[in-house]
């Protein structure tokens, strides 16, 4: 360059910058770079020069005419090297070139810099366009750098070919990430007019900037379809990652993270949109907008963008997220989603650098206003202010700062109004192809096609699409709630064009979804849809089978270890499982198959969906079992052809009794007589209708019946009547009474029926024997539209020609509604009410019903009455007119009802709430019930000749049962308790059979009744007395406890008065089974009916009963109801010996009238524990305590025919008093109930349903109290103190509820009382609780200490508590009652996020039992009762304290199990055996084998902790024992993840059986303590190798439990027997924690002859000290061959030697592992019982297979002496045990003497003998002992110089002793004498 010429004295390389003025063409001198321009390209490619080539070339000092691009570019030659002007003439451009930068700017932010990662630059070069990147992907543009990153350059022969190309290139170039960039903007630019006109200036831009011209934008509803899934999908995606991630590492994910509806708000251009979601299958979505609803498909791309399907268009996008919001870019184009900010709220729009601000924090700044600079990428940008307002900063200067970051906060002036984001409300998604998409409506038609060339492919599409929308509504996909039902309709009318075209299509050929894949199916409809059929049922009964006996924690953690390879195919499962929209799918499918008459196909999965049993499939579940029970009766067209032939059979003979005989036939139902209303045969219909009238009116007289034809419609009127006796003085035809002035409806119109029955009640009762008459009218028409174009014409016109009844009449109109349409009650309302008028003036009408008559299906009813001014009520919509008094809903007066939806023609679901007004609770406790109505007919139930109930009748109340179920599911409906009335009417029945029906209902459906809260049922039915009368009859049956059901009948009568009466019957005996103990009185039941009236209104339930509610609502009985449960598990008891003992008859005899006495105890004022006799819930304190007496078989003595009782102190909280929980009086009476255990020496019992320490407010402090605000005017900058002023202050200062100190208030200058002590008027506020809390926790400690202690953990069992169960260390866990510290929420509220969905996660069954706190897990509270009780029979007698114990007593069995039996089950060498078969016996080839115990006397304690060893109580010949066993088989140990640390996992460890591990010994040492507590003997089947030493269980304290054996076992102060059993081992450290030197006295060691023992295992041995140079040297000496080799080796040299090496060497290996097997035997045989028992370490060696009555013999004799020994040390406590034995067998020996017998010591059935027949010589020996004890310690009194002390004590005595001492005195005196 030479740029001297324009002054500039540049002569080198550079590049120089013009202006070109278009107008002149002139150019202006603009700037000069020594460098290259990152333009140069442009240059390049117009001139074809090689800039940097050229400039390195100058660099070089190459003169320019000697490169060859510039020879060129001067028309040179490019060889020559001769100089030229370079002033010549240039070639002319070649082409012309447009250049792009790309930048990272935000063109809509006024090109502010943007910075972030870029995760993918795809830019494809063509001939025309070439360009450059310093950036790629996985790259980013960072906030200091220079904002271009590349740069594009297009070349054409003209301007507008570079151009054009230039927008193609741009268009085609995609750049993801967090960065902005001016693609778009340039794209636009480029596509302006003024561009292509090259109409352009310096200011063109700035022009454009400053009018706000922005890109396009994509079609707005087009953005939000993609921004909504784009959304959507990232959270169903992020979710499903969660959830695996959760799975994988072992947590319980939430059912959150299963979620398919979702829910955005996306603002677009300032407007706030919400749209919805539903993820239809993993590539269709439906989204709604206001209302509206899309359906669009979309795939995800491999470069994480989407394609989106809408309509038959399609859609490429992609989105990128930064903290103020989301790009989405379709088709190059983008729309920008911002978050929905507070405007108050200034961030940062970029990451950099915070340099300063621009204002003073605390002033005002107008909007606009830049108040804040930030660095970036070398530039310094301004923030500017949106609102006018006071500043306050939020962020520090010199600060980074990232995008999204608040720097401060404005506080808007008082005129300011903050912009937000506008909220639609209006739009909806376009109703025509706006986007190129089509609207998916529940109205969209299907195409119909008549032949099948026309629709072989779209057939084909058709049915896979149906098959596939099924199939992902059944595995847990969502659909909005509005087109559900329409969408499962239509894709099962999909499927149904295979009935027209299926032999054209072939499943096989179809990628249908089951995993069951099509074989051999035949191209028929039925087939086919029978296998489609069976695959989606199959879906759901797979799943539901998983979680239907557990709880869903329990469900997720089986398919965790069943798909531990693929947990994707947990998260399907779960997904299904959590839907709740599969009922809703399923029954239209099981319908279908109805409708197809395949139910017999698929009745296996039937009976599988009706087995479930969880409520939320409760609707399915009910037409699972509606289709079985049809399937098992004749079909509907057997009827119908034999109700055609019977009918015929009518007209043909004209015989009235074959028509009457027709209407007495209940299978022949209403719809069925319909399908002959329609009949081409008149005859036909006339005679169906006849039939359909008196059977619909067969509790009336029907008198004069003509029907006759009238064009198309059959007309009919008649006279009914009957007797008001006493079956109707509770059921009225209230429609037909006399009412004064009846046309003019002068009566006041109630809203509902109810009110006019009850006054019905009043009105007919009075008239004994009157009889109530009625005519009715009835119209046939053929549809309802007929029905209601013609009504004025044929009904109406009728009573206004004269031609209807002049008397008060019905009307009924009848409508054959097959295939109308929805929303007739709408139209026969209207219909109504225009002819309303007309009606009440000039009609006799008194209730008009309009009868809606399908096939299949009961009829509908919506009836009219002049009573309500022909309003329909509601209540009675569906019910029968005839039949609606039946319902007796007049009863519920006291209730304003609303009729659940069910759609059912006999079971009618109310929902009531108590009206206002008529109790004393607040409005909020309003009480809320269901009541459910069941008219059962002859149609619904069977009854036989006998009057027995078939089958079916208790069909009909499960029905009603499952019906109530769906109601209780609805949230919107709250129910404190339900009732269920069934009215059996029509019919006589035996109560016997429904005493049959009551039992075996509870039996089956007990806990479902207790769940739905079903308080009564009540029966009412017609039963045949003994004198042949038919009266009606009452049962009342309930379950106040929800275990002990209980049920009277009674008679209706009428009374002396002529009033109806409920009269008790007698005879109702229940039958007997779990749940209906025998000889439980029936009268304890909820409440006494009788002498009430029949059909009196329902009263609200007791406190006492709304308290067991909200038990029961807590997952556990009310308090007082425990003794009920005790009681009824005692029965069951009873039942069970008296069923298993035949050979005991007197059991029945002895059998108490009440198993289970209580005296209830209360704090006396003294503060101790006294009785106290109240009612059930008068209760003040959260504490019951009773002290009970137990009569349990067990204890039933067969000699004396006595049973001894047993008493034990029972404490309970009352979770319905304060939440259960712990306050100071609470505390009182639990210490006193302890402390009363112990003095009693007898069980403590704990009922635990608590919420832990009470926590409360002085709540007269909380009335009164100010606050002292620096600034009034700002409350919100905070607050110095509490006060209070004078009057207040002297009013808690009487009440001591404070401790103030004067300060004078800063703005008033008055004397105020400053708050500095809270203390309360009431006790038990706070921290007294928590000391209250220590008492009863050290109170138990002590009892177990010295007393058997267990606890029931029922509902929950929250702080101290939950340490009270463990403190009493045996605990009964129910279902779903948690031990915990803290609750779920409190601890998600700690953490910051909801980790734990529930307290079971916590302190749960799956938590509580492997941990080893719970010991026993159980179903419900009366299995609880039952464990408790199970318990209480190993226990002895009592425990007393300081004084002599009693001997352990055999225990009765509930079988004879004799203790001289052969022990059967044999466990073989080689098998792993289950350590129970050893205890209990095991099955074998179909045969009991026994065990060692008693058989199924068994009950294994914290069988799910520390599984290698197995421990609990058995009887051995009817004496209690502790047992601990070991395991053989490897057990797999689970540490599972913590939900509150997302990077834990949870873990698996295997446990070899017979080790002892960490937990396994601590669970051995801690049940030798428990067993020793209950002073019971123990046996231990040892069979261990030794204990785990591993780093791990070092760390876990190994060492630590096997030493607490060793403690526990040192003082175990009862017999002991350590038995090594047959093929078990006792080896090394575990031989050393049992043997019998750690207590000689209590343990004694045995072994079966094939058991080993030492302190290695063979093999092992042989390693250590018989080692290979060992066995050689054995097989030198015993080998012949081998020692002849050895002696020759010796005497050899040489090669001779070499050889016989080699030999010896060969002979070696050869025998080597045979006679390492002898060193195993050899060592094996140190191992053997007989060397143990020479060596004096086991009492002997017992045979197993008699091991039995051995060790039956010897426990029996060990139990005996051990409580002599205790009887002798307490009488003598200097003797040792030595000096004890010596006693012993000097009596032993002189009663042989007496006796005959050998004197033996060892011999245990003779010591027995001695103990029981001897026992008044052995008290006499005992007392001589004493008496020798006392004379020594008076002798070494006197001898010790103690003379006085004697003196005065005889002295003292003396005057005590009164006339016993005289003869004291006169052996004194004669001593003294002598």
């Amino acid at each position: 360059i030479n740029a001297e010429y324009m002054g500039v004295g540049y002569r080198s390389v550079g590049t120089v910058e013009f202006l070109y003025e278009k107008e002149t063409g002139s150019f202006y001198f603009l700037e000069l770079n020594p460098r290259l321009q990152v333009e140069h390209p442009v240059t390049e490619c117009i001139t074809r020069i090689n800039i940097p080539a050229c400039q390195l070339c100058v660099g070089m000092g190459i003169p320019l005419h000697r490169i060859a691009d510039i020879r060129s570019f001067y028309n040179q030659d490019i060889n020559g090297t001769d100089a030229f002007d370079l002033e010549a003439p240039q070639r002319p451009p070649v082409c012309h070139t447009i250049a792009v930068r790309i930048t990272a700017e935000s063109p809509e932010d006024g090109f502010r810099p943007t910075s972030g990662a870029i995760e993918q630059i795809i830019f494809r070069p063509t001939n025309s366009v070439w360009g450059y990147f310093s950036i790629g992907g996985h790259g980013g543009v960072h906030e200091f750098a220079d904002s271009q990153f590349g740069h594009l350059f297009a070349s054409g022969d003209t301007r507008e070919d570079a151009r054009h190309a230039m927008v193609v290139a741009l268009k085609q170039l995609t750049i993801k990430g967090e960065i902005r960039t001016t693609v778009e903007y340039i794209t636009h630019l480029l596509e302006r007019l003024e561009f292509k006109a090259c109409d352009v200036s310096t200011s063109w831009l700035d022009g454009l900037i400053e009018k706000g011209i922005r890109v396009e934008q994509p079609n707005p509803y087009l953005s939000l379809v993609c921004g909504a899934l784009h959304k959507m999908t990232k959270t169903f995606e992020t979710n499903k990652a969660r959830f695996l991630e959760f799975v994988t590492a072992g947590h319980a994910p939430g059912t959150q993270l299963l979620q398919t509806k979702f829910d955005e708000v996306l603002i677009l251009n300032g407007v706030k949109y919400k749209v919805g979601g539903c993820i239809r299958s993993p590539n269709h979505w439906d989204l709604t907008l206001n209302g509206s609803t899309i359906s669009v498909q979309s795939r995800k791309l491999r470069d994480n963008g989407m394609l989106v399907y809408v309509g038959k268009s399609s859609y490429h996008s992609y989105a990128e997220t930064d903290p103020t919001g989301m790009r989405v870019i379709i088709g190059g184009r983008t729309a920008r989603f911002s978050e929905d900010d507070d405007p108050t709220k200034l961030r940062s729009s970029v990451p950099g650098k915070l340099t300063r601000f621009m204002v003073k924090e605390g002033e005002y700044v107008p909007a606009g206003e830049p108040f804040a600079e930030i660095e970036v990428m070398k530039m310094l940008l301004s923030l500017k202010n949106s609102l006018s307002g006071k500043i306050t900063f939020r962020a520090a200067v010199g600060t980074n700062v990232v995008a999204g970051q608040i720097l401060a906060e404005i506080e808007p002036d008082g005129n300011t109004v903050v912009k937000r984001a506008l909220e639609d409300l209006t739009s909806h998604w376009p109703e025509v192809n706006v986007l190129g998409y089509d609207v998916d409506t529940p109205e969209t038609l299907i195409r119909q096609v008549s032949t099948w060339d026309e629709y072989q492919e779209p057939l084909d599409a058709k049915v896979q699409q149906a098959v596939e929308q099924l199939y992902y509504l059944i595995q847990g996909y969502g659909i909005p709630n509005n087109i559900l039902e329409e969408t499962v309709a239509r894709s099962l009318d999909d499927l149904a064009v295979l009935a027209q075209w299926g032999s054209n299509v072939s499943l096989n050929s179809l990628a249908l979804p089951f995993a069951n894949k099509p074989t051999d199916i035949d191209k028929n409809f039925q087939s086919q849809m029978t296998y489609i059929i069976r695959s989606l049922l199959g879906i759901f009964t797979d799943v539901e089978k998983v979680f239907d006996r557990q709880s869903d924690a329990e469900g997720v953690e089986e398919l965790r270890e069943a798909y531990k390879s693929e947990p994707g195919r947990v998260f399907d499962i779960m997904l299904s499982h959590n839907s709740t929209i599969k009922s809703r799918v399923l029954v239209p499918i099981l319908e279908k198959a109805q409708e197809l008459g395949i139910v017999k196909d698929i009745e296996d999965l039937l009976l599988s969906i009706a087995s479930f049993t969880k409520s939320y499939n409760d609707a399915l579940i009910l037409q699972a079992r509606r289709m079985l029970r049809r399937l098992n009766s004749p079909s509907v067209d057997s009827h119908l052809s034999e109700l055609q032939r019977l009918l015929k059979h009518a007209a043909d003979t004209k015989d009235e009794q074959s028509l009457i005989s027709i209407v007495n036939q209940t299978q022949f139902t209403f719809d069925m007589l319909a399908t002959f209303f329609t009949d081409p045969n008149p005859s036909l219909q006339y005679l169906a209708l006849e039939v359909f009238i008196r059977r619909d009116y067969s509790a009336y007289d029907v008198q004069g019946l003509k029907l006759r034809k009238k064009g198309a419609l059959w007309l009919a009127n008649w006279t009914f009547s009957r007797q008001a006796h006493v079956d109707a003085a509770h059921a009225f035809d209230a429609d037909l009474s006399p009412r004064p002035d009846d046309k003019k409806n002068t009566m006041p119109s109630p809203s509902s029926m109810l009110s006019l029955d009850c006054e019905e009640d009043v009105a007919l009762t009075s008239e004994k024997g009157s009889t109530i008459t009625g005519k009715g009218f009835l119209v046939m028409f053929a549809t309802v539209e007929a029905a209601i174009s013609k009504f004025e014409e044929e009904v109406l016109g009728i009573f206004l020609t004269g031609e209807g009844p002049k008397d008060s009449c019905v009307v009924e109109i009848l409508v054959y509604g097959e295939g109308q349409s929805e929303g007739i009650a709408n139209k026969l309302s209207e219909l109504i009410d225009s002819k309303k008028d007309s009606l009440i003036n000039q009609t006799s009408v008194v209730r008009l019903t309009f009868s809606v008559m399908y096939r299949h299906k009961s009829p509908d009813h919506y009836t009219f009455r002049r009573t309500t001014q022909f309003k329909e009520d509601p209540i009675y919509r569906h019910v029968a007119p005839t039949q609606a008094y039946h319902m007796e809903l007049h009863r519920l007066t006291n209730f304003d009802l609303e009729l659940y939806p069910l759609n059912n023609p006999r079971v009618h679901v109310y929902w009531a709430k108590e009206k206002p007004g008529l109790s004393r609770r607040a409005p909020k406790d309003a009480e809320k019930r269901f009541f459910v109505r069941v008219l059962a007919t002859p149609e619904d139930v069977k009854v036989d000749a006998n009057g027995e109930l078939e089958l079916s009748a208790e069909h009909v109340l499960i029905e009603a049962i499952s019906l109530l179920e769906v109601a209780i599911a609805d949230s919107r409906y709250s129910c404190l308790a339900s009732h269920l009335f069934v009215n059996f009417i029509n019919q006589t029945i035996d109560p016997d059979s429904l005493h049959e029906l009551i039992t075996r209902l509870y039996a089956r459906q007990s806990q479902r009744i207790r769940e739905l809260r079903l308080w009564e049922i009540e029966l009412r039915f017609k039963a045949k007395l003994d004198k042949g009368k038919v009266q009606p009859h009452r049962i009342y049956v309930n379950n106040p406890t929800g275990f002990c059901m209980s049920a009277q009948m009674y008679r209706e009568e009428v009374d002396s008065a002529g009033k109806p009466t409920l009269i008790a019957a007698q005879g109702f005996i229940m039958p007997e089974n779990d749940y209906m103990p025998p000889r439980s009185p029936l009268s304890q039941g909820h409440g006494d009916h009788s002498q009430e009236k029949p059909a009196q209104p329902h009263t609200f339930l007791s406190t006492l009963d709304r308290k067991r509610l909200l038990a029961h609502d807590m997952n556990t009985t009310y308090v007082y109801d425990w003794l009920t449960v005790l009681d009824v598990a005692a029965r069951g008891l009873w039942k069970k010996y008296i069923d298993g003992r035949p050979d005991l008859p007197e059991l029945i005899t002895s059998y108490p009238t009440t198993p289970v006495m209580a005296k209830e105890l209360a704090l006396s004022p003294s503060g101790e524990l006294a009785e106290i006799r109240r009612p059930k819930g008068q209760n003040n304190v959260g504490m019951i305590c009773w002290d009970v007496t137990f009569w349990l078989p067990s204890h039933y003595l067969p000699d004396s025919h006595e049973t001894l009782p047993k008493q034990a102190i029972v404490v309970s909280n009352d979770i319905t008093y304060q939440h259960g929980s712990f306050a100071v009086q609470e505390d009182l009476v639990f210490s006193q109930a302890c402390r009363r255990a112990r003095l009693l020496g007898v069980p403590l019992i704990y009922l635990a349903s608590n919420s832990g320490a009470r926590i409360g407010a002085a709540q007269e402090v909380r009335d009164v109290y100010q606050v002292f605000f620096p600034d009034e005017n700002r409350p919100q900058d905070g607050f110095d103190y509490l006060y209070l002023d004078e009057e207040s202050f002297q009013a808690l200062t009487a009440t001591r509820s404070v401790n103030c100190e004067v300060v004078k208030h800063p703005s008033t200058g008055k004397t105020v009382y400053k708050i500095i002590d809270i203390i309360g008027k009431a006790d038990g506020l706070n921290v007294e609780n928590l000391s209250g809390s220590a008492l009863t926790a050290g109170e138990m400690s002590a009892c177990f200490a010295t007393i058997p202690t267990i606890s029931v953990c029922s509902g929950r069992s929250v702080g101290i508590g939950a340490y009270l169960n463990r403190l009493g260390r045996r605990v009964i866990q129910t279902k779903n009652s948690p031990i915990i510290l803290t609750g779920a929420p409190a601890l998600n509220k700690l953490l910051g996020k909801e980790v734990y969905v529930s307290n079971n996660q916590l302190g749960g069954n799956s938590i509580m039992s492997p941990n080893g706190v719970t010991h026993w897990e159980v179903k419900d509270d009366l299995n609880a009762a039952k464990a408790v009780l199970t318990w209480l029979d190993f226990l002895p007698d009592n425990f007393p304290i300081n004084k002599l114990p009693p001997v352990l007593r055999p225990r009765l069995h509930f079988f004879e199990d004799p203790w001289n039996r052969d022990v059967e089950f044999i466990p073989q060498e080689g098998t792993l055996v289950d350590p129970r078969n050893l205890i209990n016996g095991a099955l074998e080839n179909g045969v009991w084998k026994r065990g060692l115990f008693d058989k199924d006397s068994w009950d294994e304690s914290l069988s799910q902790w520390a599984k290698t060893v197995v421990v609990g109580r058995a009887t051995l010949g009817g004496y209690p024992c502790g047992i601990v066993s070991v395991e053989t088989r490897t057990q797999v140990k689970l540490h599972p993840a913590d939900p509150a640390d997302p990077t834990s996992s949870s873990q698996t460890q295997s446990q070899p059986g017979t080790v002892w591990f960490p937990d396994s010994a601590r669970k051995t040492a801690d049940s030798l303590l428990d067993f020793q507590r209950e002073r019971l003997p123990c046996f231990v089947l040892a069979n261990w190798r030794g204990f785990s030493g591993g780093m791990r269980d070092m760390f876990e304290e190994v060492i630590k439990f096997g030493a607490d054996i060793v403690d526990n076992l040192r003082t175990y102060n009862e017999p002991v027997f350590i038995y090594l059993p047959p093929l078990g081992e006792l080896r090394g450290g575990a031989w050393v924690v049992l043997d019998s030197q750690i207590n000689r006295e209590s343990i004694e060691m045995y072994a079966a002859k094939n058991s080993k023992g030492g302190v290695l295992e063979p093999s092992g041995f042989v390693e250590v000290k018989y080692r290979e140079a060992d066995i050689r040297a054995t097989m030198h000496r015993l080998d012949a061959v081998s020692r002849d080799l050895v002696a020759k080796l010796a005497n050899s040299t040489g090669a001779e030697k070499q050889q016989i090496k080699e030999q010896l060497t060969a002979r070696e290996q050869l025998l080597f592992p045979i006679y390492r097997s002898v060193a195993i035997q050899f060592a094996a045989l140190h191992d053997t019982p007989g060397r143990m028992l020479a060596k004096k370490v086991v009492e002997s060696v017992v045979e197993w297979k008699d091991s039995r009555r051995y060790f039956y013999l010897r426990l029996r004799r060990r139990l005996q002496e051990f409580h002599l020994r205790q009887h002798i040390k307490k009488v003598d406590d200097t003797l040792d045990h030595k000096a004890v034995t010596s006693l012993l067998q000097e009596w032993l020996s002189a009663y042989s003497k007496t006796s005959g017998g050998s004197g033996d010591w060892s011999d245990d059935a003779l010591f027995s003998e001695w103990f029981e027949k001897g026992k008044d010589s052995i008290l006499a020996s005992i007392h001589n002992l004493k008496m020798d004890h006392i004379s020594t310690q008076v002798e070494n009194i006197l001898l010790e110089g103690g003379q006085e002390v004697v003196a005065n004590a005889l002295s003292e005595y003396l005057k005590k002793a009164g006339p016993n001492g005289e003869s004291l005195k006169a052996a004194l005196k004669e001593l003294l004498n002598s």
